[in-house]
């Protein structure tokens, strides 16, 4: 360790060794000079900080020191006074309650003169005009106790009398100017203390003023030589490397002054050779590896959507389940009836025209009448199941769009609906929870120019995830809380500006935080278990959106909770006048 007394010679020595071999200057030689320099000046900053704020901190110790001895001798004054006062008022009231600021002036005032003798024990003209204060107050309080005696004693004549004869009053008129005296001096020492620790304090500012502009020189003259030696040539270094990395035939210095720059200089000279020798290698393999992304791409894209047909499959398997049971379960009933009624014609041909009693009874026993009302509801309700049956299907096909693959005209009202639909059985209510509400504000849309197969494929997988958040969120809520608060789907439409149209997709559900947010759209992303998806259903449907329909999909949090998905797309894509590459907050 180099003493600090010796910094400044050491720092020399290192720069004029440098100007002298005038070999290559390393950059850790640089910034040690320059931090010895900062050191040497720290040092020195920090003991004459220490000195002066211990010399500040000694004349303000005597600045409050005088100040408490100024105040100290006027509340002497003070308490003369009130003990004067409170003996005035019990002669003239002989109300005992005028002897408490007697006592209390009589007792602060012996307090505060022994107060000022330890104040001022070391100055000794200031101690002889105590002691002859101290005299003086003792014959005033030995007067003033006269006076209450002889008036306790019933003798009050002749305390008023020893009062007029103003003894007293010539005691506090031969002290009050010996403790004028005393103040004076002590305020004349008062401001010479305040000038001392003023000027103590002014010289701390102006060597903190001066040892600052000394740092922010040294720091100039610092920078200037790191930005002279070291920034530009980097500067230039990085330039160079830009071109480079451009492609660009580029020539580094032959040299540098600074050690490792010259070395960088090397290092990148072998790296442009190295870059030229495998670019071509690497244009070939870039050209492979697009091959093999665009067929896993399209591979991936194709697992997906039978992934969502396995969806649809079991969903409408589960619908169509329902009206076909409801069909079977009424198809015994309707054997009965219809062979009811066949019987009663039976026995109606044997007895014609007169009715039997057998066919009376027999009517009875079947409730004819119940059995005509009950056929024609029986008949009802499979055409109602049978209708449904065709619905499901119409829906799948709309769905699927399996006929209408190609870009047309469609209502995008009627792609929610169907896509609702399929997707009826995870709405529907349950034993564990209550029915998801689904909420529609459809707008007055026009018919939409685009690709209706892929649209409801994204309708789908939207809807799924939300379904998907609010079954996880509620498998942990009780059916009472279910009950008030459902779960809510709610679907709103509407037309922007003369081309375009918005689909908002929203859901209360338990929300989506930001980190995974930002992730939502990129593929692979998924937050469900091994199982669960293949993880690029919203990745694909970002780009049906954005590259099949020229508009924009993005996803916001909801300030009360849930998550919003929007859709915005043009009316007409082959005329679109407004492209889909807007960028937002995903």
């Amino acid at each position: 360790m180099v003493p600090s007394k010796n910094l400044l010679p050491y720092i020399n020595r290192i720069f004029i060794k440098m100007r002298r071999t005038r070999k290559k200057i390393s950059i850790t030689n640089i910034y040690k000079a320059f931090f010895l320099l900062i050191t040497l000046i720290s040092v020195i900053n920090l003991i004459v900080f220490v000195a002066g704020q211990k010399r500040a901190s000694e004349d303000n110790y005597w600045v409050t020191h005088t100040h408490e001895v100024i105040t100290t001798a006027a509340d002497l004054d003070k308490q003369l006074v009130d003990a004067e006062t409170g003996q005035r008022g019990f002669l003239l009231t002989d109300s005992p309650a005028y002897l408490e600021p007697y006592y209390t002036g009589r007792q602060g005032g012996t307090e505060k003169l022994n107060r000022l003798k330890f104040l001022t024990r070391d100055n000794d003209a200031q101690q002889q005009r105590l002691e002859t204060i101290q005299g003086l107050m003792q014959q005033k309080f030995a007067e003033l106790q006269e006076t209450i005696d002889l008036t306790n004693s019933g003798k009050k004549d002749q305390a008023l009398a020893l009062v007029k004869t103003d003894v007293g009053k010539q005691f506090m008129d031969d002290m009050r100017p010996i403790l004028d005296n005393f103040i004076e001096e002590e305020s004349s020492l008062l401001a010479k203390r305040q000038a001392k620790y003023q000027a103590t304090t002014l010289t701390a500012q102006i060597w903190h003023v001066s040892e600052f502009i000394i740092v922010i020189v040294v720091l100039l003259l610092g920078f200037i030589s790191i930005n002279a030696k070291v920034v530009k040539p980097l500067a230039a270094i990085a330039k160079l490397s830009h071109h480079l990395a451009q492609g660009k035939m580029v020539e580094f210095p032959k040299h540098s002054e600074i050690e490792e720059i010259d070395y960088l200089i090397r290092s990148f000279e072998y790296m442009a050779g190295e870059i030229e020798s495998r670019s071509a290698a690497l244009v070939d393999q870039k050209e492979q590896l697009q091959l093999r992304v665009d067929e896993q791409t399209l591979e991936l894209i194709q697992s997906e959507k039978m992934s969502s047909l396995g969806q649809l499959v079991a969903g409408i398997a589960h619908e169509i389940n329902n009206p076909v049971n409801f069909i079977h379960g009424n198809i015994n009933p309707l054997t009965e009836n219809t062979q009811n009624l066949i019987e009663l014609v039976e026995l109606y041909q044997e007895t014609y025209p007169t009715a039997s009693v057998d066919i009376e009874e027999k009517i009875e026993d079947i409730d004819l009448d119940f059995l005509k009302e009950d056929s024609l509801k029986i008949l009802t309700s499979m055409t109602v199941g049978t209708k449904r049956i065709r619905q499901i299907v119409i829906s799948l096909k709309n769905f699927s769009r399996i006929d209408e693959a190609e870009f047309k005209e469609v209502d995008i009202h009627e792609g929610l609906n169907n896509t609702l639909l399929l997707l009826e059985h995870r709405i529907k209510a349950t034993s564990d929870r209550p029915r998801i509400q689904i909420e529609k504000e459809y707008g007055d849309l026009p018919l939409v120019k685009c690709y209706p197969g892929q649209l409801n494929q994204v309708f789908m997988n939207i809807l799924v995830n939300a379904l998907d958040a609010l079954d996880e969120r509620d498998h942990d809520r009780p059916i009472e809380v279910l009950e008030q608060n459902p779960s809510t789907i709610k679907i709103h439409t509407q037309r922007v500006g003369i081309d375009r149209v918005t689909i908002y997709i929203d859901d209360n559900g338990p929300g989506i935080p930001e980190a995974i947010r930002q992730q939502i759209f990129d593929p692979f992303f998924t937050t469900k278990p091994i199982g669960k998806g293949t993880g690029i259903g919203m990745s694909i449907s970002y780009q049906i959106i954005t590259e099949k329909h020229d508009g924009i999909l993005y996803c916001q949090s909801l300030a009360d909770g849930g998550s919003r998905f929007i859709i915005e797309m043009p009316c007409d894509l082959e005329h679109s006048s407004e492209k889909g590459s807007k960028e937002v907050d995903r």
